[in-house]
């Protein structure tokens, strides 16, 4: 069932992509082959797009430049308006190429090793401005850095991480490598922006690494944890192939509890906190999993676990306003929810001492992070 829904709203999306670039360009669509639905997953192309929420100006050559490497015919490398501010440029699965002295130097383009995955090595202005797009609403001034040295300095341990969730899970890692395209490395140190993916960027995981202690525990959650985000908002794009009713009404009124989420919006974190727990739990049972990071794997995997319960509980008691959860789920919805539902029984009957050692700290707020989870008695 994953899969289905995978295809289907991948289709969905291709489907969306294809008709706002034959409004931006009919001279660009018949460059390439129109038909050709992987062309359309490009996720600078999703940042290409979504461009319009912010107020930065983009070169008007963007679109054709972030297409050329699908041309038919073969054309003159056009790079002008994929430069960013370090004279280098960023063409999907053609490479970097920088500006020099008045020449142009090539450089390959950087994958996860044994993956399907890109790790973008520069910073690319639409993607740059996706990240901005999904961090307006947060208060306070940011300083976005996104450098080479982040990627030469973690890129061991990020390939170790996603080895590792590999080797755990490897059915669901299939599932995951299918979604996720590429991952850029940043920095924003002054307030502390969480991690972030985005339908903006769709298929990107945005993965701050703001100190120079984001060990493999921190990658193989946060990788886990944005996956399954990235999975999720795929997976309910078709909002009525899942929800019966409208999945925008608000839950405070209806659960009686202090939370501003609507249902869309807590049926997604019953998906994401299941990814992450889901994937810490089986990375413990590995022989592989260090025994020098197992304390804090349990940490993170039961943190997920408390916020699961949490929504699951929530869902429940907003199903049962509704008489059930067949009376506000399709079946696809309720596949989804029995997913989650059913594994969280699992992993908690099965972790019940790691609970236990850590049943003095709780969860203040559903946005609570994992650091301040760890720094919290009750």
């Amino acid at each position: 069932m994953i899969d289905i829904l995978i295809d289907e709203n991948q289709a969905q999306l291709v489907d969306y992509l294809r008709t706002l670039t034959y409004r931006e360009s009919k001279e660009v669509i018949m460059k390439f082959d129109f038909n050709n639905g992987n062309i359309f997953l490009e996720p600078l192309l999703f940042a290409y797009f979504n461009r319009a929420q912010s107020d930065r100006e983009f070169s008007g050559t963007l679109l054709s430049e972030i297409l050329q490497s699908h041309f038919i015919e073969k054309e003159a490398l056009q790079l002008e308006g994929s430069y960013n501010s370090d004279n280098i440029a960023y063409i999907p699965n053609l490479g970097y190429f920088k500006k020099e002295n008045g020449s142009i130097a090539k450089e390959d383009l950087l994958y996860v090793e044994n993956t399907t995955i890109e790790i973008l090595k520069y910073n690319i202005p639409l993607f740059r401005n996706a990240l901005e797009i999904i961090t307006s609403r947060f208060p306070g001034e940011k300083h976005f850095y996104i450098k080479h040295d982040y990627v030469v300095e973690n890129l061991t341990t990020l390939n170790q991480a996603f080895d590792h969730i590999k080797r755990s899970i490897p059915e669901d890692f299939k599932s995951i490598e299918r979604c996720i395209k590429k991952v850029v490395l940043f920095n924003e140190p002054n307030p502390t922006i969480c991690s972030k993916a985005t339908i903006n960027a769709q298929g990107v995981l945005f993965i701050n690494v703001f100190n120079n202690e984001n060990n493999l525990a921190f990658f193989v959650d946060t990788i886990a944890h944005l996956s399954g985000y990235t999975m999720m908002t795929l997976m309910l794009q078709d909002k009525e192939a899942i929800f019966k009713i409208n999945p925008r009404e608000r839950i405070k009124h209806i659960i009686e509890k202090e939370d501003r989420r609507n249902f869309f919006s807590l049926f997604h974190r019953l998906y994401c906190n299941y990814a992450a727990y889901h994937c810490l739990h089986h990375y413990l049972n590995q022989s592989f999993c260090p025994e020098e990071i197992k304390q804090e794997v349990t940490q993170r995997m039961v943190f997920y676990l408390k916020k699961c319960k949490i929504d699951l509980d929530y869902f429940n008691l907003f199903a049962a306003h509704f008489g059930g959860k067949d009376q506000i789920l399709t079946e696809k919805g309720v596949f989804l929810f029995d997913l989650v539902d059913t594994s969280f029984q699992e992993v908690e009957a099965s972790r019940q001492s790691e609970i236990k050692a850590l049943e003095d700290r709780s969860i203040s707020d559903y946005r609570m992070e994992y650091v301040d989870f760890m720094g919290i008695n009750k």
